[in-house]
């Protein structure tokens, strides 16, 4: 990026109010998070229940991939830690049958967490 380029884009973000500010960040982390992940993920609204740190709770996966999913929660980000084990229940729409996941968590925010896949039973 030439100065000029930097200058018009130092001003334009200097313009904007603070609010304005937080949506532009938190896109450019969206995006840049959406660049990292090395499988597409596919929206849902699956009912989910999982064990984290000895306790018990249920939440529901808003996105899922091969390689793992962002689980919303009614608990607060406080409540898991980066690296922490979990283990994710998932029943089969219909069936008596459910597939059981252990993942890490891998990135926590309030009421979300996401999940690396580690292994299937």
């Amino acid at each position: 990026m030439t100065t000029s380029n930097k200058d018009r884009l130092f001003t334009l973000i200097n313009d904007m109010s603070d609010e304005e500010q937080q949506d532009l960040i938190a896109e450019l982390e969206e995006r840049q998070s959406r660049d990292m992940r090395r499988h597409e993920r596919q929206s849902s609204s699956v009912p989910v229940d999982y064990v984290a740190q000895d306790h018990s709770n249920k939440g529901v996966i808003k996105d899922i991939s091969i390689g793992g999913v962002l689980l919303e929660t009614s608990e607060i980000g406080g409540s898991f830690s980066i690296g922490e084990d979990i283990i994710l229940t998932i029943q089969y729409p219909n069936q008596e049958k459910y597939i059981k996941i252990r993942g890490e968590v891998v990135r926590i925010e309030p009421q979300r967490i996401g999940v690396q896949f580690k292994k299937l039973s």
